[in-house]
């Protein structure tokens, strides 16, 4: 028998493992973003329910599905699809694409409970997420994870409950590089009811956060990113985006009715920042110059500068994750000038990003350096 070395058995397991994996990521609907809701269907028992499920997928690379499975507290539902159009040999709606690329479904079903519970949890489960998510690790590895939480009150009392509707129904939007960002949907409850909104971590299952899960603001953090959500109308402030990239953001609505609980419905919205046509990259025009030296660096960076007009220049140094890590203002003159930026000694080793940004213009200028 013929010797095969340490290296070429590794080789092959390796081989094996990641077509396992890529066969896997192959046949698994990408989630973009999730929004599940219920509404009562008027009978004798008062314990019947209509579910709604809208979801974003990335329809390249996954498998569209017809219908999906919801958990419903109790039991699995089946829900098909009603959306879009229904292809030749078909029977049921195909979804449509929405303007930003994702795939939009619209799944719904009736489900029917035996008796009046204090409250069912009602959730959706799909394997994989989007790639690239920003504000997250390995997005794409980690499952989409949605629940509602109904609060089963007699019918005769409360009466038959309408869920909340977004007026704007779109669960993927865009937003611009250093552009401040503004969005609402505008929900809209035909009862009546009070409605109160809350940020939290999107979940993998329930309880469990996605992994490495950081709010918009502190990615590339510093004063110039601040995010927000307005709990009484819903309305997402972000002033301003500082990279580019898929953020997700989750999102707890509870719904009240003369100060009684309703429900709570948690959904997954998707910001895409792109660069805008403001999205200036450089501090400095084609005639002026930058360097930073020594990199690696210690204990401080120099900035050489050749400046055709004094200004004031803002330093951020982030970290690896997009932490930010430290940050200083200097007045630098026109004309060549040495800028020396200290850096805290507990700042461990590591890759760093150096992003320098006038004062008085929506300019930045990044330059990737290394502590030794």
């Amino acid at each position: 028998m013929k010797n095969i070395n340490v290296k070429t058995i590794v080789s092959i397991l390796f081989s094996i493992f990641s077509l396992l994996i890529t066969s896997k990521e192959s046949h698994a609907t990408h989630g973009a973003a999730a929004y599940m809701t219920f509404k009562a269907v008027p009978d004798t028992s008062g314990f019947s329910y209509h579910v709604y499920l809208t979801y974003y997928t990335d329809p390249i690379g996954g498998v569209d599905r017809p219908s999906l499975t919801v958990n419903m507290g109790d039991t699995n539902i089946q829900l098909n699809r009603i959306n879009g159009l229904i292809a030749p040999g078909d029977s049921i709606p195909g979804g449509e694409i929405t303007p930003y690329g994702f795939k939009k479904s619209i799944y719904s079903g009736i489900h029917t409970y035996n008796d009046l519970a204090p409250f069912r949890v009602i959730s959706f489960t799909d394997p994989n997420r989007v790639a690239d998510i920003v504000n997250m690790t390995t997005s794409v590895n980690v499952q989409l994870y949605i629940e509602d939480t109904l609060f089963m009150l007699d019918p005769s009392i409360y009466g038959y409950n309408e869920p909340p509707i977004f007026t704007y129904d779109n669960l993927v939007d865009i937003a611009l590089l250093y552009e401040p960002y503004y969005f609402n949907f505008n929900f809209f409850d035909i009862d009546g009811d009070s409605l109160s909104f809350k940020l939290v971590e999107p979940l993998q299952q329930t309880g469990s956060s996605v992994p490495g899960y950081i709010f918009p603001e502190d990615v590339m953090a510093g004063p110039d990113n601040q995010f927000s959500l307005n709990e009484l109308t819903g309305e997402i402030s972000w002033n301003a985006p500082q990279a580019t990239g898929l953020y997700l953001i989750s999102i707890l609505l509870t719904e009240y009715r003369n100060q009684v609980k309703l429900a709570t419905y948690q959904f997954d919205f998707l910001i895409k920042v792109i660069l805008g046509p403001n999205s200036v990259t450089d501090v400095f025009n084609n005639t002026e110059e930058i360097e930073a030296y020594p990199n690696p660096f210690s204990d401080y960076i120099e900035i050489f500068t050749n400046l055709n007009q004094t200004k004031d220049l803002n330093a951020y140094l982030y970290d690896s994750s997009g932490k930010l890590v430290h940050q200083s203002s200097h007045n630098v003159q026109s004309g060549k000038t040495n800028t020396r930026i200290s850096v805290p000694d507990q700042i461990p080793a590591g890759y760093y990003i150096l992003k320098l940004k006038s004062s008085s213009e929506n300019k930045l200028h990044q330059i990737r350096v290394v502590k030794q």
